[in-house]
């Protein structure tokens, strides 16, 4: 069976061979991408490996609650700071652990965020960025959901440091391939992306990728992109945790596998 280019698999939580630079911890940490080239900017601070992929566990039901407003003045002074804090942090993989007081501020009294308040803090700090319409709320339920290892609904301080990591890479690699900077990937651009970011699909994988996230012009746009690399990403770390030995097999019960398909 034959492949698309696109690099080598994720590499698990711990490190380990081949993915985003190979090994973890030591001055520098990660390093860039395996393909990067020289036009790749190692950002200011530490590589870090995304933490806490993988194991199927059971899932929870996000209740829906109101959708936070755009509107300035219906936010506090402390949440203004910190959205302006993430903004500034944008270009950085990594959220400091000084970085909790910003979190705190936008997550509230029970110190974790929903899908809804995402929702809102994500819009606030990327619509600036890109040519999208924002992340909507189902997509946020989908970003809270992959990383919703406790059961809650929600993403604490840990959660979310995560979650900023892949979004720094999307968009380093959204500003780098999108040559043409028309605000959206051609499908060549989506697959250089990809390349770069080290992951491995078949050829009719791919083709479901981008009849997925495509919108009817053929283009991906970064909110799309985001989703995609994240739910592609934690799907193939569950998968490698199930196969530890790299047979190419794994087994999920029914249950199991329904409630990763559904809560993704």
């Amino acid at each position: 069976m034959s492949y698309y280019p696109i690099g080598q698999a994720v590499p698990p939580p711990s490190g380990g061979s081949g993915g985003w630079g190979g090994q973890q911890g030591g001055a520098g940490g990660w390093g860039p991408p395996p393909n990067a080239g020289a036009g790749w900017n190692q950002p200011t601070g530490a590589w870090a490996a995304p933490s806490g992929y993988g194991g199927g566990q059971n899932i929870p039901v996000v209740t829906p609650q109101n959708v936070p407003t755009f509107n300035q003045g219906d936010v506090s002074d402390s949440y203004k700071k910190a959205i302006e804090y993430f903004k500034s942090m944008s270009d950085q993989d990594q959220i400091p652990e000084d970085g909790r007081w910003a979190f705190l501020a936008l997550a509230g009294i029970d110190g974790a965020i929903d899908a809804y308040e995402l929702q809102d803090i994500l819009n606030r700090i990327f619509l600036s960025d890109f040519k999208f319409d924002g992340f909507g709320a189902d997509m946020t339920r989908s970003l809270v959901a992959m990383r919703d290892y406790d059961l809650s609904g929600k993403l604490g301080f840990d959660g979310f440091r995560g979650l900023w990591t892949d979004l720094a890479w999307c968009k380093r690699a959204f500003v780098m391939f999108d040559v043409n900077k028309s605000g959206a990937f051609c499908k060549n651009e989506f697959t250089k992306a990809l390349e770069v970011m080290g992951l491995t699909v078949t050829p009719k994988t791919h083709k479901a990728m981008l009849m997925r996230y495509t919108d009817k012009d053929g283009n991906i746009r970064f909110d799309d992109f985001v989703l995609c690399y994240i739910r592609l990403k934690t799907m193939m770390t569950i998968y490698q945790n199930k196969d530890p030995r790299g047979m190419g097999n794994s087994d999920f019960e029914r249950d199991e596998f329904v409630q990763l398909a559904i809560y993704s």
